[in-house]
């Protein structure tokens, strides 16, 4: 079982980091297709939560895994961004929710070291 991260921004513009687990295994029936199984935690009863997506290929089943997960919680896949990148605009995002120290330092150690 692998195990990702995804990024939630709530109503409020809180951001949280929530934990998945899912694997990927092969289903024989008439014909031959994948389900990818996702893991999103435990329920009320102490079960898991559990949430499968099928496909003749593992590719279309990650993208049913994929659209639910944007739509259900707000995941945006990753994309092409550098860590550079990726850094400055959650320094930006951030500014107002940091002292203006904690601001300045890091957006000087980004200057001096990551760009």
């Amino acid at each position: 079982m692998k195990t990702n991260t995804i990024t939630i921004k709530n109503e409020d513009g809180i951001i949280e980091n929530k934990a998945y687990s899912y694997s990927v295994r092969t289903v024989k029936t008439r014909k031959n297709y994948y389900e990818l199984r996702i893991s999103l935690g435990m329920r009320a009863d102490g079960k898991q939560n559990q949430k499968s997506f099928y496909g003749k290929t593992i590719t279309i089943a990650k993208k049913k895994a994929q659209n639910y997960l944007q739509k259900a919680y707000g995941y945006n896949p990753p994309t092409e961004k550098t860590l550079g990148e990726y850094l400055e605009k959650y320094n930006e995002d951030m500014e107002f929710e940091w002292v203006d120290a904690t601001y300045v330092s890091y957006s000087q150690y980004l200057r001096d070291h990551i760009r």
